[in-house]
C-alpha cells in the first residue's frame, strides 16, 4: 500500500499537538474583504458550491470507465481482460470503489486544485491500486536540476519525496503546468461574499425584535431601571420565537427603528446574484444546481447538453491523458475512456429518431440499440443483422467498364422507363391505388395530431407567459421583439416533433405510389429523404409565420386588451390547431411523395380525383382535371366560386390540398 499506510495507520486519540503535522488543518483560510474567513471546509458550507462540488464529483465517478485496444487498422475493442480494467471501473485499492475514488478525487481537484494519488506497483513493475493523497499534504516541486519530484508529508512529521511515475496527478486550470489553481482560493471573494450574506441573514432573523432600533425615555433612568427594563425587552421580545410581538412601552418612551430591512439593501437580489457567480466559477449551468430563474422549456435541454461538452468533457479528458500516460505508458496500445454517451441522452422520442438513423445506415444493430437502451439481445442471431439501403452502392464500381458516370446521368430521378402493365393503367385501379394511398396517409393523422398538440401545449404556456409579462407593464414592441426571437429558436422543436412522423408516412406512400406505377425505388430513396427533411423545415417556418401573424394583427388592433386577446387565441389554438396540422400535413405530405415517385416512373401527367361523397363545391370542380406534371393545377391568385363563395388560391397547387382542411382529395398518374 506504500505510503497510504502511514495515513491508514494515523490514531486521533492522541493528545494535540500544534507542532505535530498530524494537526495541522487540511484546509487554508483566506481573508476577504467581507469579513468572513474562506477556506475549502467553509465553502462547501456554502449551498451552492456543496451543489456544485457534488454534481462534477458524482457525475464524473457516475460514468463508465472502460479501458479499449486500438484495432489495426481503425477501430478499437473493449479491454476487458486487461489487468487495469478492474482496478479503473470496480476498485481502484481494496477500500475503496471506484465511484468513491473518483468522487473523492474530483472533489480535491475542484476545492484544492489538485487530485494526487499514489501508484501502488506489483513485484513485476504493473501497476495493481490508486490510493488517494491529500492535497493539502502533497507538493509538487522541482530539484536544482528541474526534475519533478512530489514530496508528501506524513502523519508524523516526515516528508516522503516520490517519483512523477508513482504520482497519478491531474491539475485543474493551471498557470505552471505542475500545480492546479485551487477554485476556493481563486473566488474567496465571491465565496466570502456569500458566507457573510448568509450569516447577516441568519442573525437578522435570529434576533427577532430586528435590533437595529433605539428606545427613547423622556427622563434619565437609574441603573436598576436600565437593568429592568433591558432584562424586560429581552425576555419578551428578542429571538427569533418572539417576532412580531406588541411591544407596550410606559412612561413616554418610544421605539424607532433604525435597522435597513433585507429588501432595502437587496439581500435577496444579492444572494441570488451569488448563486450565478458561484456556478460561473465551477462551470456549472445554474439550473443543474436547482436555480431555474433563468431556465425555460425552450433552452434547458440544450443548457444540459452544453454541461456535457463544456464542463464534464474538459474534465474527462483530463482524466484520460494522465491515466494513460501513468498506467499504460506513451507507446501502449491500450487507453482509457469515459463514455459521455450517456449525459447526452436525449428524450424518448429524440433517442428513436437517432436509433432509426443509425438503424436504417447501417452502423447499428438491433441488439446495439438494445444494449444502449439496457435491454437484453434478441434471441439468436437477428438482433446482429446490420442493415443496408437498397440504393448504396459501391462507389469503386462507378468507374467500371460497361457502366455510365454519374456526370453522364441527365437526372437522376428519371431512371426507369415507362413499362406499366394494362391493367394498372385502367381507371378503376388507379382510383383503387388512390384511395388505399388516401386511407394509409389518413391513418397518420393520430401521430401529427399528437405531434402538434405537443407544439401547440408548449407554444401556449411560452407565449401565454411572455404576454402577461410584455402586454402588462412593457411596451408592445417588447413583445414584439421576444416573438422574433421566440419563433427563430422554436423552428428547430417543431422540425424534431414533425420529422419522425413524416418520415414514416414518406416510408408508408413510398412503396405504394411505386406500385402503382412499377417505379424502381432504389435511385429515388435519398431524394425522399432529403425532400421529407425540406418539407419538415418548410413545415417549421409556415408554422411559426402563422403564428407571428396573428399575434402581430392581434396587438396592433388591440390596445388595452391585447394581452388578453392573445390569450383567447392560444385558447383556440389548443382547441383546434393539433387538427388542422393533422389534417394538411397528411394530405399534402402524401400526395407530394406520390407526385415525386410518379415523376420517377416517368409519368407526364396528373389526375385530380375528389373521394367523398359529400365533397365540398370547391373540391368538385377539381375532381378529374388533368394537368402536365410539371404544370400546376391552379396558379396562385386563380379563384374558384361556389355560387356564394369565393375561394382565392393563395399559392401553386400542384397537388392536394386544395385549401385548409381538405382531406377529400388525391392525385393518381394519368396515361
Amino acid at each position: 500500500m506504500g505510503l497510504i499506510k502511514s495515513f491508514v495507520a494515523e490514531r486521533r486519540s492522541l493528545d494535540v499537538n500544534p507542532l505535530d503535522p498530524r494537526w495541522w488543518p487540511n484546509t487554508m483560510n483566506y481573508h476577504v474583504n467581507s469579513g468572513a474567513m474562506v477556506s475549502e471546509e467553509t465553502a462547501m458550507r456554502i449551498g451552492t458550491v456543496w451543489a456544485c462540488v457534488r454534481l462534477l464529483s458524482w457525475t464524473q465517478a457516475s460514468l463508465p470507465w472502460h479501458i479499449y485496444k486500438h484495432m489495426q487498422p481503425r477501430g478499437k475493442q473493449l479491454a476487458t481482460a486487461h489487468r487495469n480494467y478492474y482496478m479503473l471501473y470496480k476498485r481502484p485499492n481494496s477500500e475503496q470503489s471506484s465511484f468513491t475514488f473518483r468522487s473523492t478525487e474530483m472533489a480535491h481537484q475542484l476545492l484544492w486544485g489538485n487530485a494526487y494519488a499514489e501508484i501502488e506497483y506489483d513485484n513485476d513493475g504493473f501497476p495493481v491500486a490508486l490510493w488517494p493523497l491529500p492535497p493539502w499534504r502533497t507538493k509538487p516541486l522541482r530539484t536544482v536540476k528541474g526534475e519533478l519530484f512530489y514530496r508528501v508529508t506524513l502523519p508524523d512529521g516526515n516528508t516522503k519525496n516520490l517519483p512523477p511515475y508513482q504520482i497519478w496527478h491531474v491539475l485543474n486550470l493551471s498557470t505552471d503546468g505542475i500545480k492546479g489553481l485551487s477554485i476556493v482560493s481563486q473566488a474567496r471573494e465571491a465565496l466570502g461574499l456569500s458566507i457573510a450574506t448568509e450569516e447577516f441573514g441568519a442573525r437578522y432573523f435570529g434576533n427577532g425584535t430586528n435590533i437595529g432600533g433605539v428606545v427613547e425615555h423622556p427622563g434619565k433612568l437609574s441603573t436598576n431601571a436600565h437593568n429592568s427594563l433591558r432584562a424586560d425587552m429581552q425576555e419578551k421580545y428578542e429571538g427569533l420565537g418572539r417576532s412580531h410581538r406588541l411591544m407596550l412601552l410606559e412612561e413616554g418612551m418610544k421605539f424607532q427603528k433604525i435597522g435597513i430591512p433585507p429588501n432595502d439593501s437587496q439581500f435577496l437580489e444579492t444572494r441570488q446574484f451569488q448563486v450565478e457567480e458561484i456556478c460561473r466559477w465551477f462551470g456549472v449551468q445554474p439550473h443543474l444546481v436547482m436555480d431555474l430563474s433563468r431556465a425555460t422549456n425552450n433552452n434547458i435541454e440544450h443548457q444540459g447538453l452544453e454541461f456535457v461538452t463544456y464542463t464534464m468533457r474538459p474534465h474527462a479528458i483530463n482524466w484520460e491523458q494522465e491515466t494513460d500516460f501513468k498506467l499504460f505508458g506513451i507507446d501502449s496500445p491500450y487507453f482509457n475512456e469515459f463514455l459521455l454517451d450517456g449525459l447526452m441522452r436525449g428524450d424518448l422520442l429524440s433517442r428513436y429518431q437517432a436509433y432509426a438513423v443509425a438503424r436504417q445506415w447501417g452502423w447499428y444493430s438491433a441488439n446495439d440499440i438494445r444494449e444502449l437502451e439496457n435491454q437484453n439481445p434478441l434471441p439468436g442471431t437477428q438482433g446482429e443483422i446490420y442493415m443496408t439501403p437498397l440504393n448504396m452502392v459501391d462507389a469503386s464500381t462507378l468507374a467500371a467498364p460497361g457502366t455510365k458516370p454519374d456526370s453522364q446521368i441527365d437526372d437522376p430521378l428519371q431512371t426507369n422507363s415507362l413499362t406499366i402493365p394494362t391493367e394498372k393503367r385502367s381507371l378503376e385501379y388507379r382510383r383503387r391505388a388512390a384511395n388505399l394511398r388516401q386511407k394509409t396517409a389518413a391513418s397518420y393523422q393520430r401521430l401529427f395530431h399528437d405531434a402538434g398538440q405537443r407544439i401547440v401545449d408548449r407554444e401556449k404556456q411560452n407565449v401565454g407567459r411572455a404576454a402577461a409579462k410584455y402586454l402588462g407593464a412593457r411596451s408592445k414592441d417588447d413583445f414584439k421583439n421576444w416573438m422574433n426571437d421566440y419563433y427563430r429558436d422554436y423552428q428547430d422543436y417543431m422540425q424534431r416533433q414533425i420529422l419522425p412522423v413524416a418520415q414514416s408516412l414518406a416510408d408508408a406512400i413510398q412503396p405504394l405510389a411505386g406500385e402503382e406505377v412499377n417505379a424502381q425505388l432504389e435511385h429515388v430513396n435519398p431524394h425522399v429523404a432529403q425532400f421529407v427533411n425540406d418539407y419538415v423545415s418548410t413545415f417549421g417556418v409556415r408554422y411559426a409565420e402563422t403564428s407571428k401573424g396573428q399575434l402581430m394583427g392581434i396587438i396592433e388592433k388591440n390596445d388595452g386588451d391585447a394581452g388578453d386577446e392573445v390569450v383567447r387565441r392560444l385558447d383556440d389554438w389548443e382547441a383546434t390547431r393539433a387538427d388542422q396540422v393533422a389534417r394538411n400535413e397528411t394530405v399534402q405530405l402524401s400526395n407530394a411523395i406520390a407526385r415525386m415517385i410518379f415523376q420517377t416512373a416517368g409519368i407526364s401527367k396528373l389526375r385530380w380525383a375528389c373521394n367523398s361523397s359529400k365533397p365540398c363545391e370547391f373540391c368538385k370542380q377539381m375532381h378529374d382535371k388533368v394537368s402536365p406534371i410539371d404544370t400546376p393545377f391552379l396558379l396562385k391568385g386563380d379563384k374558384l366560386s361556389d355560387g356564394s363563395r369565393e375561394l382565392e388560391i393563395p399559392h401553386n397547387v400542384r397537388h392536394p390540398p386544395l385549401h385548409q382542411s381538405c382531406s377529400d382529395c388525391v392525385i393518381m398518374p394519368e396515361y
